[in-house]
């Protein structure tokens, strides 16, 4: 070991022998521990201590070798916080605690502190609380039947004189005892019970408070809401639904009547009143009397006695709108009233089922003298009284003409049986309508086709419906209740009845329709032995026209290529009437290439503006073939207002063509800006008519390549007709022309003038431009003519007439009446006033002198078919003569004559050609 190990374990042992001298074993004592802290304990630390009342505390004071105890003191936020006795007192021993002698407004805190007189930051304290006196009313809430009653106890509580309550009855904070009821015994001992006595009628306000306040602190009050329950009015059943005409028992129930009173009934309609506009709400619901809701009988019954409630047999419920706030129907409720007390009621909600009538079955094809059977379904009517019957034709009651039915009335569920006509009518598509007897404003339709043996819907007869095959174009011109209207399309015939697509396009003051689809399902056509038919042409969508026709001469397919055509389906006479042409379709000429080269055009129609002023437009323009119109001169008379060899807008188009023919024609010139639509039949003939502003239609011929005209392209005879409006009425013309090829042209006029017939003899000078314009120079308004060929062409007016015509090459004569011999179809041409009366048909003259036919004419006083022609007529070495007293004929050639009648008031032109 070194000696500095030596040295420290030398220490060591030193250190240890020290320790052991002051620590060791028996070698201590107490007096050198420090003392202990005084701590002070309180028996309890918090305690409920009722005012008056009194309870104890003890202090235990811990290492207190003095033994001097506590001082106790109380504090708290009232001005009394009650009392300790002794003050002060030794570890161990209590005091006593003595709450205020009155119960305090409200909860009060004491604080008990209890503090070491040996060491005053030794303290102990205790929380006491005081209660404030409570009061509580049992039943509550309850309910008491009027004249009985009910006993209500007060319990008090923290009320150290056991002073009871006082009872008080209120409503709204108002006494009201009686009235409301009385209440005894009052005062009461808490737990004690009174008694409430409702009163013997319902008071307006059923709703009573009962008030127990302490008599110790009148500040205290305990209350219970009390409902008295009058007499009570239930309806059973709580609601109902009543056919319309229909009848329900409702019972109402009385209770708590002393009188037995019974009820008196009423009935009451709930609105609402919404407001529309931001920000929308609705109000509350109201009810008010109601006179249109039915009947009850009898009006006022006893308890458990039931009435009658019969419902309207049609109802409307009321609406409408003021300012922004608009009524809502909410209801119909049946109401009992207490006899007793009006104030109660009871109610039931009623639901009116309309009436709805219902036809089997909805359509149906009823040949001529055959019988068909109608059901009628009436639901929720209440009566049973079924239904009348009756036949209309466009709105127009038609029985016996188009068919009968063998009862005017029948039972719901039991059919009428209507028997067809003999023959079918000129429009054969009437209604057939069952009305509920009950309620007129409910009925139902069904629609009836009339047809022939062979089940064709065509009074002109069928089984030539060969005749008709292929694609056609149409152009209609005429007009409605409103103005002019004017329509074209295409359709094709499968040459057995059926059309088997097609579109068209119609344009008047009242209707617009845009290339519409035709819908082959519906639409159909017939043609009878003398080549006269019927065409229906079913829109998809909605919507038809019913036709008349008389087709021409036939190809070598035994296929006819034109025909005249007027729509046939305005009975009552204040419908659309118009009047055209059918022509057979090229199908090869549907394209661009093909509507290529120089066109002169003629439209007629109305300007669109107020009442349709007559417009009359003629022009000719050139087409590329491709999709621009590139040249062009119009003159245009809009009711006199000339534009005069206008020229288009730049940008005119043309657009060609869909699979019936359809195309477009963009071109504006003068005061008009079209959008046309074109059908084309070839190449070098087009149907047009115009979408938008302004009704007008007309046709577009084409003039041959390299053709220009000149003053030798009006040389010898031709034949001149044109229409008009004047202000005294429609306006025709038909002349025989006589030009010398260097100008002059003169003109044997015939007119009337709405029934004021004249002849006259005019020269003119013509002055033909190399495109064929032709302004004419003398007489008043001379026309202007737009040629397409040698002696024909179109004429526009420059009078306030707006006249518009076609002039055309007259064939050599001589002529008489053998020229005028075989079979023709005839129709009207422009009509240009609603008051005319539209025709087509066919016509056979004999060659010497007398003729026979049959045609349909559409008028003002409605439609006639099958109408026999039978005359004689005379006609002269230059073709001039009548077709029959009164009327002014001139023969175009063997195939062609024309005239007009020279004494009516609504005049037309009619053509007449094979």
């Amino acid at each position: 070991m070194s000696p500095c190990n030596r040295a420290w374990t030398a220490g060591v042992m030193v250190a240890a022998i020290f320790a052991s001298a002051n620590f060791g074993c028996g070698g201590g004592s107490s007096s050198h521990l420090p003392p202990q802290p005084i701590g002070v304990s309180l028996s309890a630390t918090t305690a409920t201590v009722l005012a008056g009342t009194m309870t104890q505390f003890t202090a235990t004071v811990s290492n207190d070798p003095s033994g001097k105890g506590v001082n106790w003191a109380v504090s708290c936020s009232a001005a009394s916080c009650g009392s300790v006795q002794p003050t002060s007192t030794p570890s161990g021993i209590p005091t006593t605690y003595t709450a205020p002698a009155a119960a305090p407004a409200a909860d009060l805190q004491v604080t008990l502190k209890s503090t070491s007189v040996a060491d005053t930051t030794k303290t102990a304290t205790a929380t006491i609380t005081v209660p404030a006196i409570t009061v509580s009313v049992s039943p509550n809430p309850a309910s008491v039947q009027i004249n009985h009653v009910t006993q209500f106890t007060a319990s008090v509580n923290n009320d150290p004189s056991n002073g009871g309550v006082t009872w008080a009855l209120s409503q709204n904070g108002a006494a009201c005892s009686p009235g409301c009821g009385t209440v005894s015994p009052s005062p009461t001992a808490t737990g004690s019970p009174t008694t409430y006595t409702a009163p013997a009628t319902q008071p307006a306000n059923s709703s009573v408070t009962l008030t127990a306040t302490s008599v110790t602190d009148g500040t205290k009050a305990g209350s219970a809401t009390i409902t008295i329950i009058g007499i009570i009015v239930s309806v059973a059943p709580p609601s109902a639904s009543v056919p319309s005409g229909g009848t329900q028992p409702f019972t109402a129930t009385v209770s708590n009547d002393p009188s037995n009173g019974g009820v008196n009934w009423s009935l009451l309609v709930g609105t609402r009143s919404c407001r529309i506009l931001f920000p929308r709400f609705c109000g509350p619901v109201t009810y008010a009397p109601c006179s249109t809701c039915g009947g009850v009988a009898p009006g006022s019954t006893a308890s458990g006695t039931p009435t009658t409630y019969t419902a309207p047999a049609h109802f409307t419920p009321p609406r409408g709108c003021f300012f922004g706030v608009c009524r809502v129907f909410v209801g119909i409720v049946i109401q009992a009233t207490s006899v007793t007390n009006s104030v109660a009621f009871g109610r039931a909600s009623i639901v009116i089922l309309p009436i709805s009538v219902a036809v089997s079955p909805t359509s149906a094809s009823v040949a001529v003298n055959a019988m068909q059977q109608f059901t009628p379904t009436v639901t929720n009517d209440g009566t049973n009284s079924g239904v009348n019957w009756t036949l209309a034709l466009n709105g127009v009651s038609c029985s016996p003409a188009c068919g009968t039915l063998n009862f005017m009335s029948t039972a719901n569920g039991a059919p009428v049986t209507y028997t067809a006509p003999a023959t079918v009518p000129a429009f054969p598509f009437i209604t057939i309508t069952a009305t509920s007897i009950e309620d007129p404003t409910k009925s139902a339709t069904a629609a009836i086709t009339i047809t022939t043996a062979s089940g064709a819907a065509c009074g002109a007869g069928s089984g030539s419906e060969s005749l008709l095959k292929g694609q056609y174009a149409f152009m209609l011109q005429g007009s409605d209740a409103q103005g002019v209207a004017v329509a074209s399309g295409s359709f094709t015939a499968d040459g057995t009845g059926k059309v088997t697509t097609g579109e068209e396009d119609t344009n008047s003051s009242s209707t617009e329709l845009v290339d519409a689809a035709i819908d082959p399902t519906a639409s159909f056509y017939a043609v009878g032995p003398d080549r006269r038919g019927c065409l229906f042409l079913a829109i998809l969508g909605g919507g038809s026209t019913y036709l008349r026709f008389a087709l021409g001469s036939l190809n070598s397919s035994s296929i006819g290529t034109k025909g005249h055509i007027i729509e046939f389906d305005d009975v009552g006479g204040s419908g659309r009437r118009v009047a055209g042409t059918l022509k057979l379709q090229n199908p090869t000429s549907f394209s661009s290439g093909q509507f290529k080269g120089n066109y002169a055009v003629g439209l007629v129609g109305g300007d669109g503006v107020a009442n349709s002023p007559r417009l009359a437009v003629a022009g000719t323009f050139t087409s590329d073939g491709v999709s621009a119109i590139t040249a062009g001169n119009f003159d245009i008379d809009d009711a006199g207002v000339l534009s005069s060899n206008a020229t288009p807008a730049s940008g005119a188009s043309f657009t060609c063509c869909s699979a019936n023919g359809r195309g477009t024609l963009q071109i504006s010139v003068g005061s008009l800006t079209s959008t046309i639509a074109l059908y084309m039949i070839s190449s070098g003939d087009v149907f047009l008519v115009n979408s938008g502003f302004g009704q007008y239609a007309g046709e577009a011929i084409g003039i041959p390549s390299s053709t220009t005209f000149s003053a030798a392209s009006l040389n010898g005879a031709s034949v001149l007709r044109q229409t008009g409006q004047s202000s005294t009425g429609p306006v025709v013309d038909v002349g025989s022309v006589s030009a010398n090829g260097t100008g002059g042209f003169t003109v044997a006029d015939n007119q009337n003038n709405a029934g004021a017939f004249t002849t006259s003899n005019t020269a003119f000078t013509a002055t033909v431009a190399p495109n064929g314009r032709v302004p004419l120079t003398g007489g008043a308004t001379p026309p202007v003519l737009y040629l397409y060929g040698q002696n024909q062409g179109f004429l526009v007016g420059t009078d306030a007439n707006a006249s518009f015509g076609t002039l055309e090459p007259q064939a050599a004569g001589p002529f008489s009446n053998a020229s005028f011999s075989g079979a023709y179809m005839l129709g009207t041409e422009s009509p240009s006033a609603n008051t005319v009366t539209l025709e087509s048909g066919v016509e056979t003259p004999n060659g010497s002198g007398s003729a026979t036919g049959m045609s349909d004419q559409s008028s003002s006083a409605g439609l006639l078919q099958n109408q026999s022609l039978n005359f004689a007529y005379s006609l002269s070495s230059n073709g001039t003569g009548n077709v029959g007293s009164g009327t002014t004929a001139i023969l175009v050639s063997g195939n062609k004559l024309v005239f007009i009648n020279n004494t009516t008031s609504t005049p037309t032109i009619t053509v007449v050609e094979k």
